[in-house]
């Protein structure tokens, strides 16, 4: 089915469509029989294995709902937000609702039990309020609630909290953030972009077939609605094709979209004008969302107008960035731009952009090609398209790893943020055989995409663990899935050219240029003797990865796959005391990762500094530690010391965004990320203002002018009680007298003494220590030294 118009998806509070009783019908009946075997009418919460059990049958039955009903954004959030925190916490969360489960079960099981009369006690949509009710996020008493991000929940509290963290800032704060990432794109799209000049990228991804039907030529001086027509025209000629040869139904669709802005997004997002989906989500009466985009196209029709052009290849870059951002898992994207009728086929990497060459809409010899291209999106498999390889039905995928098999369930606990990049996403998941040796509970898995130049992270934590390193992750496992060469083949590969906008000041070869074969690309570009900076000699290879040997200018990422100990993101703590134990012990974790295993951590914000996951308590003790060692290098690595490839740039030291001449990256600058991540939690306002191109000068006058510093403090929270109003501000005090102990810039070359380092490390350590003491003296580890010199400062009674 060919979508030509659009509709709305009905949200909280809306009325459902009769067609879709049925779909939400059969998702809740698992709950219903779960309920039934069990003898659960009555819930019992003070039972922790039947709190459990029901936790997992009520994750079972909001995936279903996800799955299989049409749902707005809204509540799609709530789904995947609730389905976390049943998983992360599922004792805590369900007792919070106690009062709206038991009416939602009581309401589930009178529904279903009276389903064959001929009178219903009340309708569907009764019994959908309930779930949006159970869906509703529970604030605190006497407070507003939080906002949280859509994928990830809070999830455990250490102690209680009287006023909920006001999180809403930093909400506001990423997203501005994600704004201004927007405008630097263009930069990232230097260097990661390339083409090809023959048919080697058709025969890689779209093998010649004989049973598609030929296309019209495409009439001169076409417009944009001309040319979607003739796409439609064309679907409807090829399913009729299909059908008449007795072929089953495909299960992909294409989908034209009258409105450029796809839901799940805002107006200064990518627009697309048609593009391949799945079946069902072609049916569907409700509006596209970029979840739902499996090849994405653009059109354009303008006089003058290049399709290797910069905002063409920008446009259609971003459609590939979109999606990999809002589909967890996505390994690569497809995509395609028609302008003026010459058509040309891209695929979008973690390594960047490789594209075809172009054929032409109204010659024969495009005919062929469209034929081909056609038909290739419309009968790839899920692998072939990018998908995440794990069953999407599943509520949890068995996936061997290593030396083990886990189940890796559905829940994402972060995304990935963008297209050329490592592509970072991590999953909740639990040992499908539990070995006798390994902890009880549920383990982290990493999927990203690691430059094999660099050493990985997991030999890392492997070696930080042999040498008795505290406060990080605990290593697992880990595995390598598949590289960029590997994706793209090796023809491909030899006939990639680097594309360059300015290739015609440059007086480089045309990219609009077409060549036979291969061999004239690799005569071409023997004369620029161009050679991948990936291919030294600690390269790490996969096995049936395209040989070294090749000659390419795309680097050959490896999509690896890292199983540690779980944690739960800084931002996420329910508790002021949750977040000083949490960077306490974090840094604790730094100074050992740094003095034991002689390695740099280098990456430090608040999806690094983690909570410790509350099922699986650390064999050290720590409340908080230490994730994610991508970007970790050893002090015996020359790259240590650089400042590229380190924090988020809005945690970043001041001093490594100035770009002085001899700057080397140390310990110091990490100590002043996680400065820098607590000041963001307590003052988000402020933080926003470090992305600006003053950011780096923001940042070090708080540390050196007092006035600075106090309009800094009069952004913490004021809702707060006055003890952890003081410990805040005590922490904050004393780690800013750490880093900056003269008042003024600290002189780096005093970094080379250890007395100096250890000074350091124990006064910031304390400085937290000293302010979870007055919340809480039991959670203290010096809480004699406090008590005998707290000198006026109390801890709470």
């Amino acid at each position: 089915m060919l979508r030509s118009s659009t509709s709305t998806r009905y949200g909280v509070g809306q009325s459902i469509p009769p067609s879709q009783a049925l779909a939400w019908k059969e998702a809740l009946r698992p709950l219903f029989r779960f309920v039934v075997e069990n003898d659960a009418y009555q819930v019992r919460l003070d039972d922790d294995r039947s709190v459990l059990a029901l936790a997992a049958a009520l994750r079972e039955s909001l995936l279903r709902i996800a799955q299989e009903c049409e749902v707005d954004e809204p509540r799609s959030q709530r789904l995947a937000g609730t389905q976390h925190v049943l998983l992360v916490s599922p004792l805590h969360t369900l007792r919070r609702k106690e009062l709206v489960v038991r009416d939602f079960v009581s309401m589930l099981v009178e529904y279903f039990h009276r389903e064959g009369c001929l009178t219903l006690p009340f309708r569907m949509e009764t019994l959908i309020r309930a779930v949006d009710i159970f869906l509703e996020p529970v604030p605190n008493v006497g407070s507003p609630a939080r906002s949280l991000r859509a994928t990830k929940m809070n999830a455990i509290a250490v102690g209680s909290m009287r006023v909920p963290m006001p999180f809403e800032s930093l909400q506001s704060m990423k997203e501005t953030q994600h704004s201004k990432v927007v405008t630097t794109r263009a930069t990232e799209l230097h260097g990661a972009l390339w083409y090809t000049a023959d048919d080697s990228f058709f025969d890689t991804f779209f093998p010649a077939v004989d049973d598609a039907p030929l296309a019209s030529l495409v009439p001169p001086e076409q417009s944009k609605k001309d040319i979607k027509r003739w796409f439609c025209e064309y679907y409807e000629l090829f399913q009729r094709s299909n059908a008449g040869r007795g072929q089953p139904a495909e299960h992909w669709a294409w989908n034209l979209c009258h409105t450029h802005v796809l839901g799940g997004t805002d107006k200064s997002e990518p627009t697309v004008d048609l593009f391949v989906t799945s079946e069902p989500a072609a049916k569907s009466i409700s509006e596209p969302n970029w979840s739902d985009v499996l090849v994405p196209g653009q059109l354009r029709c303008r006089e003058g107008l290049e399709d290797l052009s910069y905002a063409v290849v920008k446009e259609i870059s971003n459609c590939a960035r979109e999606i990999i951002r809002i589909q967890p898992g996505r390994r690569f994207v497809h995509a395609f731009t028609v302008i003026n009728s010459e058509m040309r086929c891209w695929i979008f990497t973690a390594a960047g952009g490789l594209c075809s060459r172009s054929f032409s809409l109204q010659e024969p010899d495009g005919q062929d090609i469209f034929c081909r291209v056609f038909a290739g999106y419309m009968r790839m498999s899920r692998q072939d398209l990018g998908l995440d390889k794990h069953d999407p039905k599943a509520t949890a995928t068995p996936t061997p790893i290593g030396d083990h098999v886990f189940n890796i369930h559905s829940v994402l606990l972060w995304p990935a943020p963008g297209a050329f990049t490592r592509g970072t996403s991590c999953w909740l998941a639990e040992y499908a055989s539990q070995p006798e040796s390994a902890p009880v509970g549920p383990v982290a898995v990493k999927d990203s995409w690691h430059a094999p130049q660099h050493e990985h992270e997991a030999a890392m934590l492997a070696d930080a663990q042999k040498a008795g390193v505290e406060g990080i992750a605990d290593y697992v496992a880990n595995d390598e899935v598949e590289t960029i060469h590997q994706i793209l083949g090796d023809t491909v590969l030899r006939a990639a050219i680097e594309l360059d906008f300015d290739w015609r000041s440059k007086k480089l070869p045309s990219p609009y240029a077409r060549a036979s074969t291969a061999i004239e690309l690799d005569s071409e570009r023997r004369t620029k003797k161009r050679t991948s900076p990936c291919f030294g000699p600690s390269a790490k290879r996969v096995k049936g990865a395209a040989p070294l040997t090749i000659t390419t200018t795309i680097p050959n990422h490896v999509h690896t796959r890292v199983v540690t100990s779980p944690g739960i993101p800084v931002d996420e703590c329910e508790s002021w005391l949750q977040v000083l134990l949490t960077i306490r012990d974090a840094v604790r974790g730094h100074h050992s990762l740094f003095t034991r295993a002689s390695i740099l951590h280098r990456h430090i914000n608040v999806n690094t500094i983690k909570l410790t996951h509350p099922t699986c308590p650390r064999p050290d003790g720590f409340y908080g530690f230490l994730s994610d060692l991508e970007h970790a290098r050893r002090l015996s690595d020359p790259a240590c010391g650089t400042p590229a490839q380190t924090a988020t740039y809005r945690f970043r030291s001041f001093e490594s965004l100035e770009g002085n001449a001899g700057f080397v990256y140390t310990f110091y600058d990490d100590l002043l990320s996680f400065f820098y991540v607590f000041i963001a939690l307590c003052a988000a306002e402020v933080a926003t203002e470090w992305d600006s191109q003053y950011g780096p000068c923001g940042k070090f006058v708080i540390g050196i002018d007092q006035t600075s510093f106090e309009r800094v403090l009069r952004h913490f929270p004021q809702d707060i009680s006055e003890t952890e109003s003081r410990s805040l501000t005590i922490a904050v005090t004393e780690a800013r007298k750490a880093l900056w102990p003269t008042g003024r810039r600290f002189d780096r070359t005093l970094l080379e003494s250890d007395v100096v380092r250890e000074q350091m490390y124990a006064q910031f350590i304390r400085a937290f220590d000293k302010a979870a003491w007055i919340v809480d003296p039991d959670m203290a580890l010096y809480r004699a030294e406090w008590a005998r010199g707290h000198h006026g400062v109390e801890p709470a009674v």
